[in-house]
């Protein structure tokens, strides 16, 4: 069987997909009626069943790692345990097995507990197991939500419960809740034993401590001389890298030295190059300097150089009677005065640099 939704193989009988949570629907197969085609189809069965478990091994150990920060999230939220959303963390089946078995209501009574199912849920990695927990009376007194993929079992009881001390002597517990060997038998032959067992330890130990400690001293001795020899060592390489290090300050002041006048010539260039791209725009305009021929400038791309004093050009104009020119200018990196106001043929103009850049002067 495979998950339509997420499209892993499954056991045939699964009512839940075990790595998403969606729920199944059965298919009755038409059975295969050739000797031939069953065996092949056992044998794929086998070869599908071992790699479902291959998968499942796989895919538990990837849910164990990503809950590993998460396992503490809910412990102290009210709903911890209660939803499927915030379920108890606890590692394999043992594991809640164990958990459910210390689970004590508030006044002191233990529980038993009953599996009723399974089921994903989204953001939850791995299954989340449903089991409905009773008290003596038999009488259902909550439902909790455990998740067995963790690399530890949750010690924080939810709301309700207490967790109770574990011991050698505590009842062990059913997967349903029951005690088996619920009365201890022997208690007194154990203490017996016990005693005389912890005076020929207490011996043991003496002896093995003694052996331990000359052990150490010995080894300490021997870390001592060997720890000598490699202090020595340890100084002649301080001394060559202390060298290396000084080489490389060098070496970085030079180039701290090559940055600072690398910056200052970017810095010094980045005028020009504005400039001369108000330049490539201007010269893209088109009938730079003559809108016609009787009106145009004799120069139509003037450059005055840094040192360079005003520059005179011609504007000429041909038509019958007086006009007055109106100008404009797209920045102040220069002006531009006439020699009079008004004419019928030309004028001379006189170009005023007042900043590096560059200056489109329009004559109307």
């Amino acid at each position: 069987m495979k998950c339509i939704k997420c499209g892993h193989i499954l056991p045939e009988d699964s009512e839940f997909c075990q790595y998403c949570g969606t729920r199944l629907e059965q298919r009755v197969e038409t059975p295969i009626e050739k000797p031939t085609e069953i065996h092949t189809a056992e044998t794929g069965s086998t070869e599908a069943l071992a790699g479902i478990l291959e998968t499942q091994i796989v895919e538990g150990r990837k849910a164990v790692e990503a809950n590993r920060d998460v396992v503490d999230q809910h412990l102290y939220d009210p709903d911890y345990g209660f939803v499927p959303h915030k379920p108890i963390y606890t590692s394999g089946v043992d594991g809640e097995k164990q958990y459910l078995g210390s689970l004590r209501t508030v006044a002191g009574a233990p529980v038993t507990w009953v599996r009723r199912g399974s089921m994903g849920v989204d953001g939850i990695h791995g299954i989340v197991d449903i089991y409905d927990v009773y008290i003596p009376s038999g009488d259902l007194y909550r439902t909790l939500y455990l998740n067995m993929y963790s690399p530890i079992n949750s010690t924080h009881p939810p709301v309700g419960f207490y967790i109770a001390p574990q011991s050698k002597n505590n009842a062990l517990i059913n997967s349903n809740g029951s005690a088996k060997n619920p009365v201890n038998v022997g208690n007194a032959v154990t203490k017996n034993k016990k005693a005389s067992t912890e005076n020929k330890t207490f011996k043991v130990l003496s002896w093995v401590l003694v052996i331990l400690a000359t052990v150490a001293l010995v080894v300490a001795l021997f870390q001592v001389y060997g720890l000598r020899q490699q202090n020595a060592e340890q100084l002649v390489q301080i001394d060559t890298l202390q060298g290396q290090v000084s080489e490389l300050e060098k070496t970085v002041e030079k180039h701290k030295n090559t940055i600072s006048s690398q910056t200052k010539t970017i810095s010094n260039l980045k005028p020009k190059a504005e400039t001369f791209d108000d330049i490539c725009d201007s010269l893209s305009y088109g009938n730079i300097g003559a809108a016609s021929k009787q009106f145009k400038v004799d120069e139509s791309l003037v450059v005055v150089r840094k040192n360079e004093k005003d520059r005179k050009v011609t504007l000429t104009t041909n038509w019958s009677g007086e006009g007055t020119v109106s100008v404009s200018y797209s920045s102040g990196a220069a002006t531009v005065d006439f020699d009079k106001d008004s004419w019928t043929s030309s004028v001379k103009l006189t170009i005023k640099p007042r900043s590096v850049g560059a200056t489109v002067v329009t004559f109307s």
